[in-house]
């Protein structure tokens, strides 16, 4: 029955529209349902993707503590530090960035089979302690030196190799490390640290990886010690060389020459007539005598030299006159040889900052050699010329010269290029290399060019005033 004051075309037309704004509803509700599933799936994705950035967290938060414990470490090892304080502050790392509780470093004794403590940082710093001594192959730290093997564990209650369970309990312990320090399959250490949570096979691993870097920091400590000490005892038996060559060669030129000083009495005749073949004798003892007093003058000057107790009395010298008192010196061998000298002389106002005496003596050596090793007829040159801050000095000959394979041997001592030259000439085979020395105890330098069959020039470099 019609409602009062509705047409039934009215009615229909109300019914429609309720329908559809039914059917508008429930499509709205679906579209709610699949926008709250929607929303449901974001959700989860959205918590897995915060846990995952919460570990990415984590694990970026470890990276950066292993990287400064890296950076700790370096900076300890490259310190310019004592060894005691470079291990210190390795300890120090480990407490700062694995979360250790204390960590300690032993190193062996290198006179009996004990490690020594010698760092200890965290919770425990004394080095004195029950610890402080422990014989390799006892007890956990011995123990991980004598088999030359880590030891990790997460489970310190229990573990049979970490006999103080009553202290580990006490104390909270959970987990400990304990490295050896190897060097060339030797041991040289053990590192090691507690720790009152769990650590991570990465913590160990960091851990692990410093032990390493640790083990060439002791490994290169105690070879520098090793070195220093091996210099300082070097030298010690350089000096004592150089004493001992000073007292003997006093003991031996006091006779020798108390011998040519007698020798000459008896030729002049004080002790009565003295026949030509006496005289001859004592000639020949002369010579012989003034050889071996020549002889023990060059070891003595060589080891003074050696052992580095030469003293220099550096001045300005003209090289002028030390070329003119060496030409007049050479004469009497150069005539007796039968050779031609040239000295090309330079400029008097050209001064070097040099010894006079040693390098006259330097200058006399090269001419004596140069001389010694000319035969009759050839010519000695001794020159000088300003090279910039240089006043370089030449003496040259026309001798036999020296075989490129034997040049880098002239200036090392005790050495004669030729059986056959050790055989026909006299001396140690010391004079060039004392003559080196000198130079470079200048702040010069001595050098040689040569030609075998042309002959040799020898090159004295010395600053210029």
């Amino acid at each position: 029955m019609p409602l009062p004051g509705r047409s039934e075309s009215e009615l229909e037309l109300a019914n429609q529209q309720l329908q559809e704004l039914a059917t508008e509803l429930e499509a709205q509700t679906e579209e709610l349902q699949a926008t709250s599933l929607e929303l449901e799936a974001q959700t989860e994705e959205l918590q897995a993707t915060t846990f995952e950035l919460e570990q990415r967290v984590v694990e970026l938060e470890m990276v950066a503590r292993h990287a400064r414990f890296a950076g700790e470490i370096g900076n300890a090892i490259i310190a310019d530090t004592s060894l005691p304080v470079a291990l210190q502050r390795c300890c120090q790392a480990a407490i700062d960035h694995l979360r250790a509780a204390f960590a300690r470093v032993w190193l062996v004794d290198q006179s009996e089979p004990v490690l020594i403590l010698v760092a200890s940082a965290g919770c425990y710093t004394h080095l004195n302690g029950p610890h402080g001594r422990v014989p390799i192959g006892q007890f956990k730290i011995g123990t991980i030196a004598a088999e030359k093997k880590a030891h990790v564990t997460n489970s310190v209650i229990g573990d049979p190799r970490v006999p103080s369970q009553e202290w580990a309990k006490a104390e909270g312990m959970i987990a400990f490390a304990g490295y050896p320090l190897i060097v060339a399959d030797r041991v040289v250490g053990v590192i090691a640290m507690f720790a009152r949570e769990t650590l991570t096979p990465e913590d160990f691993e960091s851990f692990g990886t410093a032990a390493k870097g640790i083990s060439l920091v002791i490994s290169n400590a105690r070879n520098y010690e090793a070195g220093l000490q091996a210099r300082a005892a070097a030298e010690q038996a350089n000096r004592s060389k150089a004493e001992f060559l000073t007292v003997m060669s006093h003991e031996l030129r006091t006779p020798l020459n108390a011998i040519g000083g007698y020798a000459e009495l008896i030729e002049m005749g004080l002790h009565g007539p003295v026949t030509p073949d006496q005289t001859a004798s004592l000639q020949r003892i002369q010579r012989s005598q003034r050889h071996l007093l020549g002889l023990i003058n060059g070891i003595l000057n060589f080891a003074k030299v050696d052992a580095g107790v030469i003293e220099y009395e550096v001045e300005r010298v003209s090289i002028a006159e030390v070329m003119s008192t060496c030409e007049a010196l050479i004469v009497p061998q150069l005539r007796s040889k039968e050779l031609a000298f040239n000295l090309i002389g330079c400029d008097a106002d050209l001064l070097a900052m040099c010894d006079r005496e040693k390098t006259q003596q330097i200058l006399l050596n090269l001419l004596s050699n140069a001389v010694k090793f000319t035969d009759a007829g050839g010519t000695i040159t001794l020159s000088c010329t300003p090279v910039d801050e240089r006043i370089v000095t030449h003496v040259e000959d026309t001798g036999r010269g020296i075989a490129p394979h034997q040049i880098d041997r002239v200036f090392q001592p005790f050495v004669q290029l030729d059986a056959a030259l050790t055989r026909t000439k006299e001396g140690t085979g010391l004079g060039l290399a004392i003559s080196r020395d000198l130079a470079r105890g200048m702040h010069g330098d001595l050098t040689v060019e040569s030609r075998l069959g042309v002959g040799s020039t020898f090159i004295l470099s010395l600053p210029r005033a």
